[in-house]
């Protein structure tokens, strides 16, 4: 961002105001300035932890939102899957009728049914006591958008579904949906205090170790001392028997049995 403006330019608040779909107008030298009405971006990428780490931690201003927009899922690692004889299905006539219905549905004020109001409610004030109880500034910043998430999940599906039976949505979103788009967003919440606490944000360096180590060896069987030092990233290495009470806080925790 701002790397021909000698980081003097507004790159960044440009995206901070994209999240909320708001206007943006791109002043150019050669032709004239282009002004959207509406922003509507949508990013998918991948990155590796490590990665991500030096990103947030060298960045001086993270706690103006900018990584709370995004929405993170931590993928395990995991075996790749063998080629399989199992029935092909397309789904991209499907998709693309959806796409279509919802370029051509107009803009709409939706509202919550008293049902949903009720979890909105609930939901409300479950953020609010995560935000008074956490430490880490960047995650305080991640709360709001996440409550934002679950509102956004529901509108999306409400939506979406009726494109999919073929009817028009009303325009009150009743609560099961609003409820199945908070669960989901509860889980999107805890990848995201996860991925956090294994960068390095959260106040014990020994919680992100062993998050970092979890994440990692998760469903890999049995480990010895040895494979344990040699993925120890701080130096110097520690001794097989730091590293074998190192796997004890590990089970004490339960992510780990002891086969003695």
């Amino acid at each position: 961002m701002d790397a021909y403006r000698n980081g003097k330019g507004s790159d960044r608040q440009r995206w901070l105001s994209s999240y909320s779909g708001s206007a943006i107008k791109v002043n150019r030298k050669s032709s004239e300035p282009i002004y959207l009405h509406r922003t509507s971006i949508s990013l998918l990428g991948g990155i590796q932890p490590s990665v991500l780490e030096k990103q947030v931690l060298d960045d001086a201003t993270s706690e103006d939102g900018l990584w709370a927009r995004f929405i993170w899922v931590r993928l395990p690692i995991t075996t790749p899957p063998g080629i399989s004889e199992r029935t092909h299905v397309d789904l991209s006539p499907l998709l693309k009728a959806l796409y279509l219905g919802l370029n051509q549905h107009p803009a709409q004020t939706y509202r919550l049914s008293r049902e949903a109001i009720a979890f909105w409610n609930q939901w409300n004030s479950e953020i609010g006591d995560f935000i008074k109880q956490e430490p880490s500034g960047i995650l305080r910043a991640a709360y709001p958008k996440l409550k934002e998430v679950a509102a956004r999940i529901a509108l999306i599906t409400h939506i979406a579904n009726a494109k999919l039976a073929g009817v028009y949505p009303e325009t009150t979103i009743p609560g099961d949906t609003l409820f199945q788009a908070i669960q989901f967003t509860r889980w999107l919440l805890g990848q995201t205090k996860m991925l956090y606490c294994e960068i390095g944000t959260s106040d014990s360096p020994e919680a992100s170790r062993i998050v970092r180590f979890v994440n990692r060896f998760k469903g890999c069987g049995w480990l010895r001392s040895r494979q344990i030092r040699d993925w120890w990233t701080t130096k110097p290495k520690p001794s097989s028997n730091l590293c074998r009470q190192f796997m004890s806080k590990v089970v004490s925790l339960g992510y780990a049995i002891n086969n003695g």
